[in-house]
Protein backbone atom coordinates (compact mmCIF):
# COMPACT_ATOMS: atom_id res chain seq x y z
CA UNK A 1 0.00 0.00 0.00
CA UNK A 2 1.51 3.30 -0.68
CA UNK A 3 -0.17 6.96 0.00
CA UNK A 4 -1.66 8.76 -3.12
CA UNK A 5 -2.98 12.49 -3.31
CA UNK A 6 -5.69 12.87 -5.57
CA UNK A 7 -7.25 16.26 -6.37
CA UNK A 8 -10.74 16.20 -7.92
CA UNK A 9 -11.96 19.35 -9.35
CA UNK A 10 -15.36 19.18 -9.91
CA UNK A 11 -18.22 21.18 -11.50
CA UNK A 12 -19.51 24.20 -9.33
CA UNK A 13 -23.02 23.30 -10.24
CA UNK A 14 -23.64 20.37 -7.47
CA UNK A 15 -26.42 21.11 -4.86
CA UNK A 16 -25.67 20.69 -1.20
CA UNK A 17 -27.76 17.16 -1.12
CA UNK A 18 -25.66 15.99 -4.45
CA UNK A 19 -22.42 17.16 -3.28
CA UNK A 20 -22.96 15.10 0.04
CA UNK A 21 -23.58 11.70 -2.15
CA UNK A 22 -20.74 12.72 -4.73
CA UNK A 23 -18.42 12.57 -1.18
CA UNK A 24 -19.86 9.20 0.03
CA UNK A 25 -19.23 7.97 -3.36
CA UNK A 26 -15.73 8.98 -3.39
CA UNK A 27 -15.31 7.71 -0.10
CA UNK A 28 -16.41 4.07 -1.42
CA UNK A 29 -14.19 4.27 -4.46
CA UNK A 30 -11.06 5.12 -2.82
CA UNK A 31 -11.47 2.79 0.08
CA UNK A 32 -10.55 2.68 3.65
CA UNK A 33 -8.65 5.07 5.33
CA UNK A 34 -9.60 7.94 2.24
CA UNK A 35 -9.55 11.59 3.63
CA UNK A 36 -11.14 14.17 2.10
CA UNK A 37 -10.71 17.87 2.17
CA UNK A 38 -13.28 20.07 0.67
CA UNK A 39 -10.98 23.40 -0.94
CA UNK A 40 -14.29 24.70 -1.66
CA UNK A 41 -15.08 27.09 -5.40
CA UNK A 42 -12.61 28.80 -6.45
CA UNK A 43 -12.24 30.56 -10.25
CA UNK A 44 -10.27 28.47 -13.02
CA UNK A 45 -7.00 29.73 -14.72
CA UNK A 46 -9.09 29.09 -17.97
CA UNK A 47 -12.36 28.10 -18.88
CA UNK A 48 -12.72 24.16 -18.73
CA UNK A 49 -15.73 22.65 -20.70
CA UNK A 50 -17.22 26.10 -20.42
CA UNK A 51 -17.25 26.64 -16.38
CA UNK A 52 -15.01 29.63 -15.12
CA UNK A 53 -15.57 28.22 -11.69
CA UNK A 54 -15.18 24.47 -10.16
CA UNK A 55 -15.06 23.05 -6.59
CA UNK A 56 -12.10 21.38 -5.70
CA UNK A 57 -11.22 18.21 -3.67
CA UNK A 58 -8.38 17.07 -2.08
CA UNK A 59 -8.16 13.26 -1.29
CA UNK A 60 -5.25 11.67 0.68
CA UNK A 61 -5.65 7.89 0.67
CA UNK A 62 -3.41 4.47 0.31
CA UNK A 63 -3.94 1.72 -2.07
CA UNK A 64 -1.90 -0.54 -3.87
CA UNK A 65 -0.57 0.60 -7.36
CA UNK A 66 -3.08 -1.53 -9.35
CA UNK A 67 -6.36 0.26 -8.31
CA UNK A 68 -5.14 3.93 -9.37
CA UNK A 69 -5.90 2.95 -13.12
CA UNK A 70 -9.41 1.77 -11.45
CA UNK A 71 -10.23 4.70 -9.76
CA UNK A 72 -9.07 6.90 -12.91
CA UNK A 73 -11.56 5.18 -14.70
CA UNK A 74 -14.39 5.48 -12.89
CA UNK A 75 -13.52 9.52 -12.45
CA UNK A 76 -13.24 10.06 -16.22
CA UNK A 77 -16.75 8.52 -16.72
CA UNK A 78 -18.46 10.62 -13.86
CA UNK A 79 -19.80 13.64 -15.63
CA UNK A 80 -19.94 16.40 -12.96
CA UNK A 81 -15.73 15.43 -12.57
CA UNK A 82 -14.10 18.13 -14.69
CA UNK A 83 -10.76 17.57 -14.28
CA UNK A 84 -8.41 14.78 -11.51
CA UNK A 85 -4.89 14.47 -10.83
CA UNK A 86 -3.27 11.56 -8.63
CA UNK A 87 0.06 11.49 -7.25
CA UNK A 88 2.36 9.65 -5.02
CA UNK A 89 2.20 11.03 -1.54
CA UNK A 90 5.46 11.14 0.81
Amino acid sequence: MRDYETTVVLSPELEADRLEAKLDGLRQLFGEGVEIKDQGVQKLAYPINHHTQARYLMVFHKNEPERIADIEAKLRLDESVIRFLTCRGE
